[in-house]
Formats: C-alpha cells, sequence, structure tokens
C-alpha cells in the first residue's frame, strides 16, 4: 500500500493492521519514542510547527499505561475494549419495563454506560438467562426465579429492588368506583377480561390466584390472557377485554398515568416482590454499579415515581 506524503511529512503506511499498529504504538511510548525523530530515533518526520504533548508531559510510567490502553482500546478481541465499548445488556420483566428505562436514562447520564433494555415475562427471560442469553443483568417481577438461578449457580449478589401491585384496570367505568373490584369484574357487562399467562408472568398468577378466592370462577369464555403484563394492557386498551389484571406501574407513568378506573388489590407477603441478580457469565464493569445504583435513594425514588413500593429492609432469604 503507498502511503500519502505531503508537507514534508512522512505519513507514509505499508501493511498496517490495527493490531500490528496497537503493539508498535506500545514500544514506541516504552522507549519514549512517539513524537521523536532524528537518528537512532523511531518515529516519523516532525510536522512542521507541530507541538507534541505526549512528550513534553508523560512519564515513562505514564507513557507505558497509555500503551495499555491503546492496547485495550484498539486490539480488536481485547477484554479492555470491549468494556469501553459494549453496552450493558439487561432482562427486564415487562412490569419494570418503563421504570427501568428511566433508570437507565440517568444511569447512562451520569456514569457514560449505554444500558440495553431486553422486556419480556419474567418466565421467559429466566429460560433465557438459563440457556446462556447474553445479559448481564436480569430484573425480574418475582423473587422466585432470580433465587432459582443463584442456586444454579448461573447469578450472584441477587437483591429485592422493589415491591409491585396488582390492579385492576376497567377503562370508561369510573362510575364504578365505589363498587368491591369482586363485583366489577362479575359484572355482565364486563364481558371479557384479561390478565397474563399465569404459568411465566406473576402478576397473572396473583390474578388468577385472587379471582379463585372468589368460589366462582369466571367462566373460561371470559377470560383471554397476554402473554405478559404488557400485552395484556394491550389487550385491555385495545377493547379487546373489557377489564384487566395489570401491574400498577403500567398505569402510573407514561401514556396511561392519571388512569382513574382503577381498583388495588391486596397481595399478601412475597407475592409480588421483585428481585434482581448478576449474571456470572456477565464481564461487564458496569453491571454492579447499576445494580446498586437501583438501590440507591434515587434509584427508589424513581421505582416509587413509577407506582412500586420499597421492598423490605430485611435482607434476602
Amino acid at each position: 500500500m503507498r502511503g500519502i506524503r505531503g508537507g514534508g511529512y512522512d505519513a507514509s503506511v505499508s501493511h498496517w493492521t490495527l493490531a500490528d499498529g496497537a503493539l508498535s504504538i506500545l514500544s514506541a511510548v516504552g522507549r519514549g519514542a512517539v513524537g521523536r525523530s532524528g537518528p537512532g530515533r523511531a518515529g516519523t518526520q516532525r510536522a512542521p510547527g507541530a507541538r507534541y504533548l505526549f512528550e513534553r508531559t508523560l512519564t515513562p510510567v505514564s507513557r507505558a499505561w497509555w500503551g495499555v490502553l491503546l492496547i485495550g482500546t484498539l486490539v480488536p478481541g481485547s477484554s479492555l475494549g470491549q468494556a469501553f465499548s459494549d453496552p450493558l445488556r439487561v432482562a427486564v420483566a415487562s412490569s419494570s419495563r418503563g421504570a427501568l428505562r428511566e433508570l437507565a436514562e440517568v444511569f447512562e447520564r451520569e456514569h457514560g454506560s449505554e444500558v440495553v433494555l431486553s422486556s419480556g415475562s419474567t418466565g421467559k427471560l429466566f429460560s433465557q438467562c438459563l440457556h446462556g442469553a447474553p445479559f448481564d443483568l436480569f430484573f425480574a417481577a418475582d423473587l422466585e426465579r432470580p433465587r432459582r438461578l443463584v442456586e444454579e449457580g448461573l447469578a450472584e449478589g441477587w437483591v429485592r429492588y422493589a415491591d409491585g401491585a396488582l390492579v385492576l384496570w376497567v377503562p370508561g367505568r369510573e362510575s364504578w368506583r365505589g363498587r368491591p373490584w369482586q363485583e366489577v369484574v362479575a359484572d355482565p357487562e364486563v364481558r371479557r377480561v384479561a390478565l397474563a399467562n399465569p404459568r411465566v408472568a406473576p402478576y397473572g398468577r396473583e390474578a388468577l390466584r385472587q379471582l379463585e378466592t372468589l368460589g366462582s370462577p369466571l367462566a373460561e369464555r371470559r377470560v383471554v390472557f397476554g402473554e405478559d403484563v404488557g400485552q395484556t394492557l394491550q389487550l385491555v386498551s385495545s377493547g379487546a377485554a373489557d377489564a384487566g389484571f395489570v401491574a400498577l406501574s403500567q398505569l402510573v407513568a407514561g401514556p396511561l398515568a392519571g388512569a382513574t378506573e382503577v381498583w388495588t388489590l391486596a397481595v399478601a407477603g412475597d407475592a409480588l416482590g421483585h428481585g434482581a441478580v448478576r449474571l456470572r457469565r456477565s464481564r461487564h464493569p458496569a453491571a454492579q454499579s447499576f445494580l446498586d445504583f437501583v438501590q440507591s435513594p434515587t434509584g427508589q425514588r424513581i421505582l416509587s415515581s413509577h407506582g412500586f413500593r420499597d421492598p423490605p429492609s430485611e435482607p434476602m432469604p
């Protein structure tokens, strides 16, 4: 390959590769030769009038560190280079997606690390984590699945980051506000009730349990299932269902904020405790920092603004 020449500055390059270039720079840095020219010295000819800050300010030790950084950021496949460039990948239950999006935006501004969210039902994300999906963190809508990942040796550092709330949403029925939710859901005008798939969605599982306490379960023809609470919300907002059991966090912030046709259900114990873990396969330097940030006072204020309750102060079992 023919190099570029001009103005007395020799910028010729022959058979250059990124890895070779980084190693050459490191070698030059270690000898203190970058930015120098002349007999017996490595480097290119000094451009007229150029000032070499590298030569003037760097000690031999700092030159060596710059070399390490150059290799880490320039050599393809190096772990240090990936640490600077790879986004933090977070699997998040649909009920927490809005809150985690805001948390990620604040974290990115303060820490400079890009955060990529993948949302879905807790059960499906759990299965993906079991099978080696490239996530760094997993934010579930229950405590059971994070605990199981730890027991399987696939995760560590699990925490209870928030508690959720289950609500019944019946659009256009504000006049029913004084009625108990059990009466509302049994009203003949409520032809279809939506809930998330109880096999993979904790909110759907709790909704089904609450319905079963009525003593006379709804006929199957009146129940429609969403894959997760996100899809369940869509069934109700689109009119495919007249009512739906969803997460309070979906109605507190975002386009549906301020909805008043909402009945909050009492949830006992840990039924909707939300747990999070760091996947052991993760090598991302920001993974633990983001987990800590979610538990910080700032993180908890953001979660609270999305309808979540503070978790109990006692340690996780």
